[in-house]
This record gives C-alpha cells, sequence and structure tokens, in this order.
C-alpha cells in the first residue's frame, strides 16, 4: 500500500479571481482505490462561498456524490481505481482577509479503512499585473476623415487602478472589465499625440509600482513620407512580422550587426535592439543582403516570444557571398533580453539563388508558408521554378514559374478585407545583374485559387534600374491596394494598379510623383505594408560599395491625386 501526499499543480490569480489545482499523488505501485468518501475543509479561508466552484478530476460524479455539509466539501470518488492521482480544481472569488496563506485540508478514508490528512499549504503572492496587449486599429488619423482609433487593452494581474493618459494628462479611468476604448477624432491633436496605458498595484512592502505602455497615434492633414533611423547603425534590410503586429530590421553597427524592432510607426525611444552574437565561421552578415522575412506559431505567441527571422539564400542584388547562396540563416528570437545567435543551414535550397525574392503565403494546410521565386544561380542560369518551405529547413519545388526567368522581382502579397492572404502578385525584374540595369520585365502575374495568371503590363517609357510592387492596403472598387515603386536613371516610375470598370481588367495608372531621385545603377526596393503605412528602402550597387537609402514611411491619403515622396 503506497503513501498519498499533495502538491499544488497550478495557481492563478487575475484581480479578485482564483483558480487553482491540487493534485493528490498515491506512490508506490498501486493505484487510487478510494471507495470511502474524500473531504475538503477551509475551502472558504480562500474563496467566498457564493459563485465558488469545486470539480473532483477524473472522478465520475453527479450531484449526489458530491456535496456540502457545513462548509465541508465531501465526496466519494468510487469510479478512481485506475489512476495514481486525481486532481481538485477549485474556482471562486477571493476572500478578501486571504492576504498571506492558508492550509486546506483533504482528508480520506482508504480501502482498507485507514484515515490520511493530507494539509496543503496555499500561499497568496500578490502578482505584479502585465500589459499583455496595447494596440490600435488605426495609428493614422487624417483631418476630416470621419475616422476614429479604436485602442484594444489587455493585462493580466491584479492591480489599484488602471488609467488611460493621454500626453501625460489624465484622459480616461478605465474599470475592470474594460478591453478596448474609442479615440475619437474630434479629441486628438495635430502631430503625434501619446496614449500612455497605466496599472497601478503596491507591492508585498506595500510600496507603489507603476507599469506603463504607451502608444502613438498620429493625426495629419496631408499625406506624407517620413524616414526611420536608429542612432548608431544604419538599416541595412527589414521586414514586418507574420502578423503584422512588428517590424524587424537589420541595423550595421560598425563592427557588428544587430537586429532592432517596433510596435509603432511614430513616436519617441520605439526601438527595441537585439544584439546578434556573431562568429568568424556564423556570421550574419554573409545573408545580409538576402530576402528577409518573419514566421511565428501559436506556442511561441503563447510564450510570449517574437519568432523567427529567416534570411534566405544568396543576395538580393549581386553575385555577393556567393558561397552562401545556397544556406538559409535563421534568428530565433525568444528571449529578447539575451544576444541571438543565428542558425545557419549551409545547403538545404534546391540549388544555389542570388537576386530571388521571398514572400509568406499559404500553400495548401498550412496559412504560413514561405515562397521563394526568381533569381539565379552561381553559373548565371536563371531560376524557373517556385521553392516553398514551412519552416526554413525543407525546401520543396512547388511549381514551374509560368513566367520568363529574371532577377530582382517584385513580389507582394495582397489582402483582403480582413487583413488575410488573398493573392500573390509577382512582377518586373531583369534578365541579369548589369551596372545599366539590363532588360526590364514589364509583365505582371497573379497567384491565385491555385493558379498563376497574366495579369497586366507595365510598359515603362524608359529603362527602370529599380523596382517593387507592394500592397499599400488602401483599396476601393477600382484600385487593387497595389502600387509599384520605380527608379530610373535620371527620372521615376511610381504607379497604381487599377480595375477598369467597363473591361474587368488590371490597368496601370501612373502617378505624379514630386520626387528628385536619380538611379544610375540596378538595384531592388524592398517594401512591406505596416501600420496602414507603405514602407520601403532602396539597395544599390555601386562597383564594390552596397549603398542603402532611408527605411521611408508613407502615410496615405483620403483621397490621393499624387504621391509625394523623398529627396535624396
Amino acid at each position: 500500500m503506497g503513501s498519498y501526499s499533495t502538491f499544488l499543480s497550478t495557481f492563478s490569480l487575475a484581480d479578485t479571481a482564483i483558480e487553482l489545482t491540487i493534485r493528490i499523488l498515491q506512490t508506490g505501485d498501486s493505484k487510487f482505490s478510494l471507495n470511502n468518501p474524500l473531504k475538503i475543509e477551509n475551502i472558504f479561508s480562500i474563496i467566498q462561498k457564493e459563485g465558488a466552484a469545486v470539480k473532483f478530476g477524473k472522478a465520475k460524479l453527479t450531484k449526489n456524490n458530491m456535496r456540502l455539509e457545513n462548509d465541508v466539501f465531501i465526496c466519494n470518488p468510487s469510479a478512481f481505481r485506475n489512476s495514481n492521482y486525481f486532481e481538485i480544481s477549485i474556482k471562486g472569488t477571493k476572500q478578501s482577509n486571504f492576504t498571506n496563506s492558508e492550509i486546506l485540508t483533504i482528508t480520506l478514508l482508504t480501502s482498507d479503512n485507514s484515515i490520511e490528512i493530507l494539509p496543503c499549504e496555499v500561499f497568496y503572492k500578490k502578482v505584479t499585473p502585465k500589459i499583455i496587449k496595447f494596440n490600435a486599429n488605426n495609428y493614422t488619423i487624417q483631418e476630416g476623415s470621419g475616422k476614429d482609433s479604436t485602442i484594444t487593452i489587455e493585462f493580466d494581474g491584479e492591480c489599484n487602478s488602471r488609467m488611460l493618459l493621454r500626453n501625460s494628462d489624465e484622459f480616461r479611468k478605465l474599470d475592470q472589465n474594460k478591453t478596448s476604448i474609442t479615440i475619437k477624432e474630434s479629441d486628438l491633436i495635430s502631430g503625434i499625440n501619446e496614449f500612455n496605458l497605466r496599472l497601478t498595484t503596491t507591492n508585498e512592502d506595500q510600496n507603489e509600482v507603476v507599469i506603463c505602455r504607451s502608444l502613438y497615434i498620429n493625426k495629419i492633414e496631408k499625406s506624407v513620407v517620413k524616414s526611420r533611423i536608429i542612432a548608431g547603425g544604419k538599416i541595412i534590410n527589414f521586414c514586418v512580422s507574420q502578423d503584422g503586429d512588428y517590424l524587424f530590421a537589420l541595423v550595421n553597427s560598425g563592427d557588428t550587426i544587430k537586429l532592432a524592432y517596433t510596435d509603432q510607426i511614430v513616436g519617441p525611444h520605439t526601438w527595441y535592439e537585439i544584439e546578434i552574437e556573431d562568429t568568424s565561421d556564423v556570421s550574419i552578415r554573409n545573408y545580409e543582403n538576402s530576402p528577409m522575412v518573419h514566421l511565428i506559431n501559436e506556442d511561441e505567441r503563447k510564450k510570449g516570444e517574437l519568432g523567427r527571422i529567416f534570411l534566405v539564400g544568396g543576395s538580393m542584388i549581386g553575385h555577393i557571398n556567393v558561397d552562401y547562396a545556397q544556406g538559409v540563416a535563421i534568428l530565433r528570437l525568444g528571449d529578447t533580453t539575451q544576444p541571438v545567435k543565428p542558425e545557419i543551414m549551409d545547403s538545404v535550397l534546391p540549388d544555389y539563388v542570388l537576386g530571388h525574392t521571398c514572400v509568406v503565403f499559404p500553400e495548401g494546410n498550412n496559412p504560413h508558408t514561405i515562397w521563394l521565386m526568381g533569381g539565379q544561380n552561381n553559373f548565371g542560369n536563371g531560376n524557373d521554378h517556385i521553392w516553398t518551405s514551412s519552416d526554413g529547413f525543407a525546401w520543396n519545388i512547388h511549381s514551374k514559374a509560368p513566367w520568363q526567368s529574371r532577377i530582382m522581382p517584385g513580389a507582394t502579397v495582397r489582402l483582403d478585407e480582413k487583413m488575410n492572404p488573398k493573392s500573390i502578385w509577382v512582377a518586373g525584374g531583369y534578365e541579369d545583374f548589369a551596372s545599366d540595369g539590363g532588360v526590364f520585365k514589364d509583365d505582371c502575374w497573379e497567384w491565385k485559387e491555385g493558379q498563376w495568371k497574366p495579369v497586366l503590363n507595365l510598359n515603362p517609357e524608359k529603362a527602370v534600374k529599380a523596382f517593387s510592387i507592394a500592397y499599400e492596403g488602401k483599396e476601393s472598387a477600382n484600385h487593387t491596394g497595389l502600387i509599384t515603386l520605380g527608379f530610373i536613371k535620371v527620372d521615376k516610375f511610381f504607379g497604381t494598379v487599377d480595375m477598369d470598370n467597363q473591361t474587368h481588367k488590371y490597368v496601370f495608372a501612373k502617378l505624379n510623383v514630386d520626387l528628385d531621385l536619380k538611379s544610375p545603377n540596378q538595384g531592388v526596393i524592398i517594401s512591406a505594408y505596416f501600420r496602414q503605412s507603405l514602407w520601403f528602402m532602396r539597395i544599390y550597387d555601386e562597383g564594390q560599395t552596397i549603398n542603402y537609402s532611408d527605411l521611408f514611411y508613407r502615410i496615405p491619403t483620403i483621397h490621393e491625386v499624387s504621391l509625394p515622396l523623398f529627396k535624396n
């Protein structure tokens, strides 16, 4: 006959709600054989009687075999004969005088009529509250738009007060169950509006503890383009997270490469940096110009991790670091307070590839798959296949591309009205790496409902030196939300992809752009959609030197006629 013991399996507290699970163990080889009542005393020293719920693990209980007598729960778990443990789950509202510890007394009468008294001490420790979510559906409001911004709030833990501040002034006190708050356009001032969620609690020493998180909403009068920089470094590559919550950037800080990320479009001190632990034989520098994408799974999300960054294949802009062009570098963002060490897989791609592009789009039952398109191998042969991978390790040849092989094509994912992936667009690109730009491919293709279709020809009047196609998140009856960005030697090539209401075909509409930017050499434009804005940067090769523009973001207007952009 084995002995019995108890331990607290789980314990959680949110404000005044308590949920705990006690596990009773049967040590030794024998199984439970409880044919006599089990009693739990002192439960109401922890939780209030009203609304209390007690459940006995796997036991097949009915109202007739579990009862409450004189504040003692009595259970007859007659079905417990095939397990060496069972659990007691207790839920309820915390007693106001439960501030330190209480002992629950569990009494059971075993099959040999011996009495076991099992004390279980439950300690109360006030948990410092944590802000789980604090974001907005509109980070930019244009004057006269009539749009509001709804802030979503989620926090865990007990606090004395919850306050939303605007520009350091108390804006609204939040009740315990408040999960969202709407900020009207009329309540915003021009420029940057800083909102702070402030939770106030006290620790065991009765000292006040304040937890605060900031969010910025920008109120503008017209479309603007601004740049984002990082002090002490140059942004050399970037991507947006799979869920759209973060923008990640590789930063060249001279001797080192860092990873920076932000969840804000505007506001001070919004870049967070993660050190990359590089060694001479495992260097992220070999992949700094490779296509950059992000994946995160549900387990990583539940742990509060930021997922994984993938740098896929060789350089996007030429025959640079060719020896690494069949590999993939992965940055796993677990504990962001610690340096991250790159995982380098040397030969996982079906072939060496340079001048290619990548997007994340569903494939089969996997909603988040990396698609690799375009490029050429180390011998200059064009890649005319599409490769896919769900983890960066195992790559499959998805299909043969229906278009002519090309390097440095533009690619983007078009979203539906619920911001879910709708289709892949691939456009542009060149026959070969060439300082004069080579022959520009002006055809556009769309992957939708399991097949590729040619949808549009751009017909540029002059040789395009750098090109990208991006989704800017602003669809209308005749605008797809897709925008093209291109640079010509002494001119520019920008436009929108629209739908002709009469022919129901896609058409290219050139934009009147206020821009004075020359691009004498071939290069690429990296672009992405983040926080309702189009983000982009240009990378171009000048012989032995790789040059990078600043990282820019464009906030769209309500009714757009022209597209103002930056001047170099």
